[in-house]
């Protein structure tokens, strides 16, 4: 794609992220296809794979998941004829987050597995921790809590490995969250305290409020099954 041509693909692609943040789901929609006919006119595998992975995650966000499944195979596809790894990684990850939309979790998981496997290949530690975070949210949903407990290990330790990623500690703090979330499923509220007092750690670092909000009430939960009420009382409070 000429240098002219890239840059309105990207306009249009900057034009559909702030409908979608407005809730203007249609609106996206007709800028996406915008872009979608830009790219298949300039004849850019490249730019017409990420059109149709823009459009999959616009109909995954308004609940329409046959569409985005459709959408997503294509974006896969594309990527795969051009023997981009990377890319692949992405769009099988957008596959399993559909999936887990629709709570067909074994599909999610084959996704998110897939999206592993290429991550291993391209040999980017963010991209696997990514990969283990969705992997484990497969079988967390799953109640395969041991296995779910390894891929959140995982994640962490990748996201360890990471760096130069915006918003890496608040990746790490709800890495832990989850891993706490397991930890409580098999009802080891030691460690299920231990990972939310990093979750709220890392989300005080990242100055999120909503996650600290949710790390001090899991985190209350916690001590509350260790028998440790006073601590639970100040632990579970909201910011305004």
């Amino acid at each position: 794609m000429m240098k002219h041509g890239a840059a309105r693909f990207r306009a249009f692609g900057n034009m559909a992220e702030v409908l979608l943040k407005m809730d203007k789901l249609e609106e996206a929609e007709g800028v996406y296809q915008k872009q979608l006919l830009l790219s298949k006119q300039s004849r850019d595998k490249r730019f017409e794979a990420s059109a149709y992975g823009s459009l999959g995650v616009c109909h995954r966000i308004g609940k329409q998941f046959d569409k985005a499944l459709g959408y997503h195979t294509q974006e896969l596809s594309i990527l795969q004829d051009l023997d981009d790894a990377r890319g692949e990684c992405r769009a099988h990850g957008n596959l399993g987050a559909v999936h887990l939309s629709l709570s067909n979790y074994i599909n999610a998981m084959k996704c998110f597995q897939e999206q592993l496997d290429k991550s291993n290949e391209v040999q980017d530690p963010f991209l696997e921790a990514t990969a283990y975070g969705n992997l484990g949210m497969a079988k967390l949903n799953l109640t395969r809590n041991e296995e779910a407990i390894g891929c959140f290990e995982q994640q962490i330790a990748c996201l360890e490995q990471s760096s130069g990623q915006p918003n890496l500690d608040l990746e790490k703090g709800r890495a832990f969250g989850h891993l706490g979330n397991c930890y409580e499923n098999i009802q080891d509220f030691d460690e299920a305290a231990k990972c939310h007092e990093h979750y709220l750690s890392h989300s005080l670092k990242a100055k999120s409020v909503r996650d600290q909000d949710k790390a001090y009430r899991q985190l209350g939960q916690a001590y509350k099954q260790l028998g440790n009420l006073q601590q639970s009382l100040v632990s579970q409070r909201t910011f305004p």
